[in-house]
């Protein structure tokens, strides 16, 4: 549903399903850019290194 801003400006109001489901679409063609993919490799990394900094901080207590 179309709806005017006080700018001036209309704007499509959409559910968050919606919004999620057209982010995820977007995500799913871009995912595999080379960009992308480098920053998907260091997320892995730091998530790897971060649960073994966990395990090491459980082992001190």
């Amino acid at each position: 549903m179309p709806s005017r801003c006080q700018c001036g400006n209309w704007f499509k109001l959409v559910d968050m399903e919606r919004f999620e489901q057209a982010r995820e679409e977007k995500w799913q063609k871009i995912k595999d850019e080379p960009e992308n993919a480098k920053l998907l490799k260091e997320l892995a990394e730091t998530e790897e290194e971060l649960n073994q900094l966990f395990q090491k901080g459980r082992g001190m207590t």
